[in-house]
């Protein structure tokens, strides 16, 4: 994924085992991104980076949320902390993010835009309002937990309220191999966990007219 252009500074402080960063990314060719602080290099390498971020590209988390979500796409902006035993990394922040994205078992598009909660081996939104590709809102709260960013285990409440003629849950073409497409639209409430290659979900939901 492409995140910008980058300047970066290295400071190789031998005597004291540490290396300086000071990194400047410009995404977008207008938004300036700044990384610094630093990496120690002793017996357990360990880091401390900031990230001041506005608007930066969010497609590289990919690698880590595959089992759970899909074709991740957005930017984060705000105050980042990434620290740490470089085997057992913690995040800190609250950063404003403006996601799409989607899940393997329905295809359909999502979208949100608010703060994200990271604290030690979590993530959370609370009350987060998600819209289908219609513009058709849900009121979703989240929690993943993780150990030191690995082994991601998730937790999530949705409620679909009954506006709009529901909300887009599924929208899967026919296709040789498949054993179920359509589009399904929804209203309820939906609770849906899982981790490591296994998920549960829960539904008390009503599909709509327009489903098919």
């Amino acid at each position: 994924t492409l995140v910008g252009d980058a300047r970066i500074n290295l400071d190789f402080a031998i005597d004291k085992k540490r290396i300086d960063v000071d990194c400047h990314i410009l995404s977008d060719k207008k938004y300036d991104n700044h990384v610094y602080g630093n990496i120690r290099l002793a017996k357990h390498d360990s880091l401390d980076l900031y990230f001041d971020t506005n608007q930066l590209p969010l497609g590289f988390i990919n690698n880590w949320t595959g089992n759970i979500l899909q074709q991740f796409s957005g930017t984060i902006s705000g105050h980042t902390r990434l620290f740490g035993d470089a085997k057992r990394l913690e995040l800190a922040g609250h950063p404003k993010v403006d996601g799409r994205f989607t899940h393997h078992l329905l295809d359909a598009n999502f979208h949100f835009n608010d703060t994200v909660h990271l604290e030690h081996n979590l993530l959370y939104l609370t009350n987060v309002t998600v819209d289908d590709c219609h513009g058709h809102p849900l009121l979703l709260n989240a929690q993943v937990n993780h150990d030191h960013l690995s082994h991601f285990i998730y937790d999530v409440n949705i409620d679909m309220p009954e506006a709009n003629q529901g909300f887009l849950v599924l929208d899967r073409k026919q296709a040789p191999g498949r054993i179920y497409w359509g589009q399904l639209y929804a209203s309820g409430q939906a609770h849906l966990r899982g981790g490591n290659g296994q998920h549960r979900i829960n539904l008390n939901v009503a599909t709509t007219d327009k489903s098919w």
